[in-house]
């Protein structure tokens, strides 16, 4: 236990001293700054008219109204952003340590090559779903400064509640793009295969299979216009996705030839 807890300690210091850590943070952070900026256009009308098809988008995404409802909804739904987020990451842990050539000094250590998969998986845990739940408390604090109609505490749950599972499904989507990173040794390959299954994603969803493919499942979820009444196999899905990436790269760790 002390061993992995020193190797989590090792990967929060390499992650805090990276530049990684602070634009992840931004990206998460412009999730609810976009959809206060929607907001703000709604409420002022006159005034956004010279932004002309920012305008308009702004009202078609959100029927029109500036409330705290059209708000959180965007919210729920642009959480979808975090799983591109989480799985960049994903992708960085793991890849820059064959990008950077620091992997050889990673395998000379006395810590048993499992402790420092467990270690990065639970970083990139961490790190993913904490700063995602920057994003709705953010929101919240924006949607009070700009003084949104219409607010009530058991929307507040239903959304955030709805924004923490899809945050927690994309958390663990992420895990197979740390195990492609491994395999492709970079980064570079792990966010091709990332957005190799977030565009079929949206093929198999239209063809309306989209409950049985795990990319698919976190959008179904938070589409509040749309609701998809996802059954247990679904999440069952997902889960046996994520875990599939972190049995298949602590495998990798233990017997691929890294000579």
């Amino acid at each position: 236990m002390n061993n992995l807890l020193n190797a989590i300690l090792v990967e929060v210091k390499k992650a805090r001293r990276s530049k990684v850590s602070l634009v992840t943070l931004l990206a998460f952070l412009l999730i609810p700054l976009a959809m206060t900026m929607f907001m703000i256009i709604l409420k002022n009308p006159e005034k956004a008219k010279t932004l002309g098809i920012i305008s308009t988008k702004a009202q078609l995404l959100t029927a029109g109204t500036a409330s705290w409802k059209s708000f959180l909804d965007l919210m729920s739904q642009a959480a979808i952003g975090g799983m591109v987020i989480s799985s960049f990451i994903a992708a960085w842990v793991f890849g820059r340590e064959y990008v950077d050539k620091t992997l050889k000094d990673l395998l000379a250590l006395p810590t048993s090559r499992t402790t420092i998969v467990i270690a990065k998986f639970a970083l990139i845990s961490i790190w993913s779903f904490g700063f995602s739940l920057l994003a709705p408390l953010a929101g919240i604090v924006l949607g009070m400064i700009i003084k949104l109609p219409g607010w009530n505490y058991q929307l507040l749950i239903d959304s955030i509640s709805r924004y923490i599972v899809v945050s927690l499904l994309a958390v663990l989507l992420a895990w197979v793009v740390a195990f492609i990173a491994n395999i492709g040794k970079s980064y570079f390959p792990a966010i091709g295969f990332l957005l190799l299954m977030v565009v079929l994603a949206q093929i198999i969803q239209v063809m309306g299979w989209g409950e049985y493919f795990p990319w698919a499942i976190p959008a179904l979820y938070s589409n509040t216009a749309s609701p998809a009444h996802l059954g247990v196999v679904s999440y069952i899905i997902v889960v046996l996705t994520g875990l599939l990436g972190l049995l298949g790269t602590i495998l990798w760790w233990r017997y691929a030839d890294f000579t």
